[in-house]
């Protein structure tokens, strides 16, 4: 595996001001220390925020980094990663987005791991990980 780290394409580091206009409607967030990130092993970057039971979810998509926000449960159990697709030790997260242009909002979620480095390393198909991001964003 190490020496195929020298082939990865790592995933963009963003910088502060991306991840800040990436979570426009979060005002007080905990940032990710990207000093401790690989970024050769990573496809989304994903960090938790224990003060508010939050779990923070960034990719690149298009040329640009998209950000996914929601609660993230304290009921942590052995289970199916929806982003990985690995049993795992997993928690619900749960998004709120805004419905077709009427004003309502739906909440939508799926077990995913507690752990997102642990995720990363353990997706295998960039597939379940898009399935995700739609169900939650969409």
């Amino acid at each position: 595996f190490e020496e195929m780290k020298q082939f990865v394409i790592p995933m963009a580091i963003p910088s502060t001001k991306q991840i800040e206009k990436s979570f426009r409607k979060v005002k007080k967030m905990q940032h990710p220390d990207l000093e401790a990130k690989d970024f050769r092993e990573l496809s989304y970057l994903g960090w938790n925020d224990s003060g508010t039971n939050r779990k923070y979810l960034l990719r690149k998509i298009d040329g640009r980094f998209v950000g996914a926000y929601g609660s993230f449960s304290t009921d942590v159990q052995k289970g199916h990663c929806a982003i990985c697709n690995q049993i795992s030790t997993v928690a619900f997260f749960l998004a709120t987005t805004k419905s077709a242009g009427d004003g309502t909002y739906t909440k939508k979620g799926n077990y995913i791991c507690t752990d997102s480095d642990q995720c990363n390393r353990q997706l295998t198909q960039i597939e379940t990980l898009e399935r995700f991001w739609d169900t939650v964003t969409k």
